[in-house]
């Protein structure tokens, strides 16, 4: 397992209140669910410099 795939189960977890079995499922049913969320990673990181663009106005 590496750190991305550790990255995407917490994420499940803690962020999107997924249970285990949950968080299981969803991994197995979802053969595209790390693509999902290095979008999601790529969308926060706009987000926060946005923010850090509005903060600086």
């Amino acid at each position: 397992m590496d750190v991305k795939n550790l990255y995407l189960i917490y994420d499940l977890l803690r962020r999107r209140k997924f249970t285990i079995e949950g968080a299981r499922d969803y991994l197995k049913n979802n053969k595209k669910a790390d693509e999902k969320f290095a979008a999601v990673q790529s969308l926060e990181k706009i987000k926060a410099f946005f923010l850090e663009l509005k903060a600086s106005l």
